[in-house]
Protein backbone atom coordinates (compact mmCIF):
# COMPACT_ATOMS: atom_id res chain seq x y z
CA UNK A 1 0.00 0.00 0.00
CA UNK A 2 1.42 3.39 -1.01
CA UNK A 3 1.59 6.14 1.56
CA UNK A 4 2.21 9.84 1.14
CA UNK A 5 4.99 10.96 3.43
CA UNK A 6 4.38 14.42 4.82
CA UNK A 7 1.81 16.85 3.50
CA UNK A 8 0.77 16.62 -0.11
CA UNK A 9 1.18 20.00 -1.81
CA UNK A 10 -2.12 20.51 -3.64
CA UNK A 11 -1.15 23.88 -5.11
CA UNK A 12 -1.58 23.65 -8.88
CA UNK A 13 1.38 24.44 -11.08
CA UNK A 14 1.10 27.69 -13.04
CA UNK A 15 -0.64 27.20 -16.37
CA UNK A 16 1.76 27.14 -19.31
CA UNK A 17 0.63 28.67 -22.55
CA UNK A 18 1.04 26.60 -25.68
CA UNK A 19 0.15 26.68 -29.34
CA UNK A 20 -1.10 23.93 -31.59
CA UNK A 21 1.27 22.64 -34.24
CA UNK A 22 -0.76 21.83 -37.33
CA UNK A 23 1.89 21.84 -40.03
CA UNK A 24 5.17 20.09 -39.47
CA UNK A 25 7.76 18.02 -41.27
CA UNK A 26 8.91 14.88 -39.53
CA UNK A 27 12.67 14.72 -39.12
CA UNK A 28 12.52 11.19 -40.51
CA UNK A 29 11.08 12.50 -43.80
CA UNK A 30 14.38 14.15 -44.62
CA UNK A 31 16.52 11.16 -43.66
CA UNK A 32 16.52 8.37 -46.29
CA UNK A 33 17.87 5.87 -43.74
CA UNK A 34 14.98 6.58 -41.38
CA UNK A 35 12.48 6.20 -44.20
CA UNK A 36 13.86 2.78 -45.09
CA UNK A 37 13.77 1.69 -41.42
CA UNK A 38 10.16 2.83 -41.04
CA UNK A 39 8.97 1.20 -44.27
CA UNK A 40 7.09 -2.08 -43.88
CA UNK A 41 6.21 -4.85 -46.27
CA UNK A 42 3.01 -5.67 -44.35
CA UNK A 43 -0.09 -5.11 -46.44
CA UNK A 44 -3.68 -5.01 -45.33
CA UNK A 45 -6.30 -7.41 -46.47
CA UNK A 46 -9.20 -7.00 -44.04
CA UNK A 47 -12.73 -7.85 -45.14
CA UNK A 48 -13.95 -4.34 -44.23
CA UNK A 49 -16.66 -5.60 -41.87
CA UNK A 50 -15.04 -4.73 -38.54
CA UNK A 51 -13.73 -1.25 -39.29
CA UNK A 52 -16.82 0.62 -40.46
CA UNK A 53 -17.41 2.74 -37.35
CA UNK A 54 -14.77 4.14 -34.97
CA UNK A 55 -16.58 3.01 -31.81
CA UNK A 56 -16.62 -0.57 -33.12
CA UNK A 57 -12.82 -0.63 -33.40
CA UNK A 58 -12.67 -1.23 -29.66
CA UNK A 59 -10.73 0.22 -26.74
CA UNK A 60 -6.99 0.05 -26.11
CA UNK A 61 -6.10 -2.72 -23.66
CA UNK A 62 -3.29 -1.08 -21.68
CA UNK A 63 -2.40 -4.26 -19.80
CA UNK A 64 -1.69 -6.25 -22.98
CA UNK A 65 -0.66 -3.21 -25.08
CA UNK A 66 -3.06 -4.01 -27.88
CA UNK A 67 -6.46 -2.94 -29.18
CA UNK A 68 -9.42 -5.04 -28.03
CA UNK A 69 -10.90 -5.09 -31.52
CA UNK A 70 -12.53 -7.43 -34.01
CA UNK A 71 -10.57 -5.67 -36.77
CA UNK A 72 -7.43 -7.77 -37.27
CA UNK A 73 -5.34 -4.77 -38.32
CA UNK A 74 -6.34 -2.73 -35.28
CA UNK A 75 -5.44 -5.69 -33.04
CA UNK A 76 -1.98 -5.79 -34.66
CA UNK A 77 -1.62 -2.00 -34.19
CA UNK A 78 -1.56 -1.29 -37.90
CA UNK A 79 -3.80 0.73 -40.15
CA UNK A 80 -6.01 -0.67 -42.86
CA UNK A 81 -4.47 -0.19 -46.29
CA UNK A 82 -5.90 0.60 -49.68
CA UNK A 83 -5.68 -3.13 -50.48
CA UNK A 84 -8.33 -3.89 -47.84
CA UNK A 85 -12.02 -4.30 -48.63
CA UNK A 86 -12.61 -0.94 -46.88
CA UNK A 87 -10.54 0.92 -49.51
CA UNK A 88 -13.59 2.45 -51.25
CA UNK A 89 -14.84 4.30 -48.18
CA UNK A 90 -13.47 6.46 -45.40
CA UNK A 91 -12.07 3.96 -42.92
CA UNK A 92 -11.68 5.05 -39.27
CA UNK A 93 -8.63 2.78 -39.01
CA UNK A 94 -6.70 4.72 -41.65
CA UNK A 95 -6.50 8.19 -40.10
CA UNK A 96 -2.70 8.55 -40.17
CA UNK A 97 -2.43 7.53 -43.82
CA UNK A 98 -5.34 9.83 -44.69
CA UNK A 99 -3.71 12.63 -42.62
CA UNK A 100 -6.81 13.17 -40.48
CA UNK A 101 -5.92 15.16 -37.40
CA UNK A 102 -7.77 15.51 -34.11
CA UNK A 103 -9.61 18.80 -33.61
CA UNK A 104 -9.46 20.52 -30.24
CA UNK A 105 -12.96 20.81 -28.77
CA UNK A 106 -14.40 18.18 -31.10
CA UNK A 107 -12.12 15.15 -30.85
CA UNK A 108 -9.93 16.32 -27.95
CA UNK A 109 -11.03 17.81 -24.65
CA UNK A 110 -8.55 19.95 -22.74
CA UNK A 111 -8.78 19.51 -18.97
CA UNK A 112 -6.62 20.31 -15.97
CA UNK A 113 -5.26 17.16 -14.45
CA UNK A 114 -3.20 15.90 -11.57
CA UNK A 115 -2.55 12.74 -13.56
CA UNK A 116 1.06 13.30 -14.66
CA UNK A 117 3.74 11.52 -12.73
CA UNK A 118 6.90 13.56 -12.04
CA UNK A 119 8.97 11.73 -14.70
CA UNK A 120 6.42 12.45 -17.47
CA UNK A 121 5.93 16.02 -16.25
CA UNK A 122 9.69 16.70 -16.33
CA UNK A 123 9.95 15.26 -19.85
CA UNK A 124 7.03 17.33 -21.13
CA UNK A 125 8.32 20.53 -19.58
CA UNK A 126 11.77 19.90 -21.05
CA UNK A 127 10.40 19.77 -24.62
CA UNK A 128 7.89 22.62 -24.33
CA UNK A 129 9.29 26.03 -25.18
CA UNK A 130 9.65 28.51 -22.33
CA UNK A 131 8.57 31.57 -24.31
CA UNK A 132 5.86 31.22 -26.90
CA UNK A 133 5.76 34.06 -29.46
Amino acid sequence: EMKVLGNWDKTPLPKRDYFEINEYVSSSESDPRAISRLRTSLEGNCNGENCKVLKDLGPLDLIHDMWDSQCEHRRKKMECSYKCACRDRECPNRTITDKKRKVMGTDVKEIESWGLDPYTCRNLISILPENIP
